[in-house]
């Protein structure tokens, strides 16, 4: 009997349950497309497209600049009087602006190091690479005077 008595008291329960489950069923039916049963909510691609990731693409390639336009004209006109091209110097006013906004250095500051340093051709490729990774680091040619006793065999 009382096995009998907890079947009926369980059947009663899940009947209580069941309307429930039917009341938030009918209420979930209206948000879902005809034909879907699930108790997940279905979200229409078209209409509500997760924001986070529809910026981190729309947003992919574009790097915020921190700097004034008077220190873009500094940085511009100093890579002009050092290479005397127009191109040059905008791909290099570019890539120092990059390195040094991820950095987080004021571009003034490397270019004042730029102007007290003797050797350029070594001081920007040592610069931006440390803000790139390993697997891209840029070189310089370095010419190298080889030693005399081997310049005069060679030569001979």
């Amino acid at each position: 009997m009382s096995y009998g008595s907890g079947g009926g008291s369980s059947g009663g329960g899940s009947g209580g349950g069941g309307a429930s489950t039917g009341a938030s069923t009918t209420s979930a039916a209206t948000t879902e497309r005809p034909g879907q049963k699930t108790n997940l909510p279905i979200r229409d691609p078209d209409i509500s497209f997760d924001q986070r990731v529809q910026d981190y693409f729309n947003n992919y390639f574009t790097t915020p600049a921190n700097l004034t336009a008077q220190e873009y004209d500094v940085a511009k006109s100093f890579f002009i009087n050092r290479t005397n091209n127009e191109q040059a110097a905008a791909a290099l006013t570019a890539a120092v602006i990059l390195a040094a906004n991820e950095l987080n250095i004021k571009i003034v500051d490397i270019i004042e190091e730029f102007k007290n340093t003797g050797d350029l051709k070594s001081a920007i490729p040592t610069f931006l690479n440390l803000s790139r990774r390993t697997s891209s680091l840029l070189g310089y040619e370095a010419n190298i005077e080889p030693n005399e006793n081997i310049a005069r065999q060679v030569e001979a």
